[in-house]
Order: structure tokens, then C-alpha cells, then sequence
């Protein structure tokens, strides 16, 4: 083996390692539920720990949401950005 081959591969170690700390941790699924998740990781090309991990991601900004002060900011950062659309034949006036 080459000193490049050994840089590269030490190069793609430490490209995997850019992510926060792991930790273990230990949960049971179904049959079905790890065929489906091995088919679906082969599918993407990534490892089934990698596709639990962004399903986990997935999940927690969506089930938690934004909280109050990221609503009202998207809010303010909303307000004037679509076109007033009125057509010709309608009144403007109040609502």
C-alpha cells in the first residue's frame, strides 16, 4: 500500500468523524421494520445507522416544530415578499 492510498484513506476517516459525538445507544424493531430500513439504506447508498440517524433528524423537526421566536421571525421575514395580486374587475376596499 501506497503513503497516498494511506493519506486517502486516513482523509476519509477523518471526513466521517465531522459530526457531533455519537452515542450508543439500544432500541428493538421488527422484522419487517429492519428489511424495509436495509432496503431503503441500499437504495441511498448509506448505512442503516446513517438513514436511523437523519429519520431521528426528520422526526424531531417535525414532531417539535419551530418554537415561538423562529414563528415570529419567518413571520416578519414573510410580511411583503408575495405581490399584491388584485384583478381588474374587483373593487378594492375592506374586507
Amino acid at each position: 500500500m501506497s503513503l497516498e492510498q494511506l493519506a486517502q484513506i486516513l482523509a476519509n476517516c477523518s471526513r466521517r468523524r465531522e459530526v457531533d459525538p455519537l452515542v450508543h445507544v439500544h432500541f428493538m424493531i421488527t422484522r419487517s421494520q429492519k428489511h424495509k430500513l436495509r432496503e431503503l439504506s441500499a437504495r441511498d447508498d448509506v448505512s442503516m445507522a446513517t438513514f436511523v440517524r437523519a429519520a431521528i433528524d426528520h422526526y424531531l423537526v417535525v414532531a417539535a416544530g419551530p418554537n415561538t421566536i423562529e414563528l415570529r421571525s419567518a413571520m416578519l421575514r414573510a410580511v411583503g415578499s408575495l405581490p399584491v395580486v388584485v384583478p381588474d374587475d374587483e373593487a378594492l376596499g375592506y374586507w
